[in-house]
């Protein structure tokens, strides 16, 4: 069973949420989890200071009504920025120049760490984040 699967989400729903006094309904329990699932997608294709960069502008609405194949493709695009250096794309400038110096600051002035079991992840090393959001994808 993984996240995808709509019985687990709502098995998850029945024996962990239902059970408290202000639980929310079962179908924004499974919103909730879709759209965690389209940030982690995000944040394993840049790096967890995308998700600071949405919060900030209030993106929040924009990721959730974006498809799979968006977010997805955004990801890519951000891990990836420049498919061609001869014949950049609009979307390829735009994070070239825009979004990647905007968390190369972010990255200088909040340098996060977030803890994880017995270890810490520095999210200002790139690559240390890229593996563990990966391991959060879903499938």
């Amino acid at each position: 069973m993984s996240v995808d699967d709509p019985s687990f989400i709502s098995k998850l729903w029945e024996k962990h949420v239902a059970i408290l006094d202000q639980h929310p309904p079962k179908k924004t329990f499974q919103d909730w989890i879709h759209l965690g699932q389209k940030f982690a997608q995000l944040a394993a294709g840049g790096t967890i200071y995308v998700l600071l960069i949405i919060a900030s502008l209030n993106l929040r609405w924009c990721i959730r009504k974006a498809s799979w194949r968006t977010v997805s493709d955004l990801g890519k695009m951000l891990r990836v920025p420049v498919l061609s250096p001869w014949n950049p794309t609009e979307e390829s400038m735009l994070i070239t120049q825009c979004i990647i110096p905007m968390i190369s600051r972010l990255r200088e002035e909040f340098p996060l760490r977030l803890c994880l079991d017995t270890r810490i992840l520095d999210c200002t090393i790139l690559r240390q984040s890229y593996l563990q959001f990966d391991a959060l994808k879903v499938k």
